[in-house]
């Protein structure tokens, strides 16, 4: 129920009589509401969450369906959902599938630390470990150098 502010009107303030099966976390996670067979997404953000259900805040609630499924990134897991209550940019929505894993997010993360260096940078390191292998005092001084233009001339259009 809400009243004329817009705030939700807490019917049973003591924690044991909630509707909710399981305890909530307050959470901070990056999801996607994915609709209409996955060709449809919505990011959101998830505020709360429980064993059964998740508090979901989006940019434009009304374009969220009654059911969807939620991708959640950063624990790598899917679940279908059913919204249960909405209010403001938040709802409430409850799961009614066990947690799969989720594959939405994998282009985002990096494979390992060698993919997400550049060559130069691998060259630099090679040749620093070389050098303390070789048993010297002081460890080598690599300088690695940006790529210069051939010329002074601007090379907005050109390609190299």
């Amino acid at each position: 129920m809400s009243d004329t502010s817009g705030q939700r009107k807490v019917l049973h303030p003591d924690p044991d009589d909630e509707r909710r099966g399981s305890q909530r976390h307050r959470v901070l996670k990056s999801g996607l509401a994915a609709y209409n067979k996955h060709y449809s997404t919505l990011p959101c953000v998830m505020r709360n969450e429980s064993e059964t259900g998740a508090r979901l805040n989006f940019d434009d609630l009304a374009s969220v369906p009654i059911a969807f499924t939620l991708h959640v990134g950063v624990d790598g897991y899917q679940v279908e959902c059913e919204r249960v209550w909405r209010e403001g940019k938040a709802c409430g929505v409850k799961f009614v599938s066990e947690k799969t894993p989720s594959r939405i997010f994998d282009a985002f993360r990096l494979s390992s630390t060698e993919t997400a260096l550049s060559k130069e940078m691998m060259r630099a390191m090679k040749l620093q470990e070389q050098s303390q292998d070789e048993g010297e005092g002081q460890p080598a001084v690599i300088e690695v150098r940006e790529r210069q233009p051939k010329s002074n001339k601007p090379t907005f259009g050109r390609r190299s």
